[in-house]
């Protein structure tokens, strides 16, 4: 089903990432396992059938070092991942009144920034290379809670679901599809 085609995968050394790049794995496509701990990176490649995948070591708010490992990526498969599902995140749980401007750059930085920087990487290459394509962000249920101790994270999340409608209508014309899925608790 997605035998040939390079998929490229943040946060993939845990959880939903790493899930997710066990099914595109499974399905056939050539995995780039991305992860800011590359022991958990590590440790989801060597989980995955075959032996065509990679894994970096990145923090996707570096849109430097990002552009440096799509351009591996591309030395490597010969074409940029035309599969792209964002779902490095991170959680700091504080109210709008206590949480630390740190932790709130913080999640901003990965949650926000970086899954653009994902984005504006990936598909001018797409482009470049006249590729259809998809572009899957990993939201959350949070993004429209009224709990304070969600408040930072919702902000992101709720960014999140802005950026992904303004992508798909830029990009759609182009063959390049990109939604948004919210997991619930």
């Amino acid at each position: 089903m997605l035998s040939g085609k390079v998929a490229f995968v943040t946060g993939g050394g845990s959880g939903i990432g790493r899930s997710t790049c066990q099914v595109l794995a499974r399905d056939g496509a050539h995995v780039v396992v991305v992860d800011f701990n590359e022991d958990m990176a590590k440790e989801t490649l060597q989980s995955l059938p075959g032996d065509s995948h990679l894994h970096f070591k990145l923090d996707v708010s570096d849109k430097n070092r990002l552009t440096s490992v799509i351009e591996s990526v591309i030395k490597q498969y010969k074409v940029p991942p035309s599969i792209v599902a964002n779902c490095a995140a991170i959680i700091i749980l504080d109210t709008p009144l206590n949480v630390k401007m740190e932790d709130y750059d913080s999640m901003m930085d990965i949650n926000v920034k970086g899954t653009l920087n994902v984005i504006q990487v990936t598909s001018k290459e797409m482009l470049k290379h006249s590729m259809r394509g998809s572009i899957v962000n990993i939201g959350s249920c949070v993004w429209d809670f009224k709990d304070p101790q969600y408040a930072a994270y919702a902000a992101g999340k709720a960014a999140l679901q802005s950026i992904t409608k303004t992508v798909a209508c830029e990009l759609g014309p182009h063959g390049i599809r990109c939604n948004v899925i919210n997991p619930g608790f």
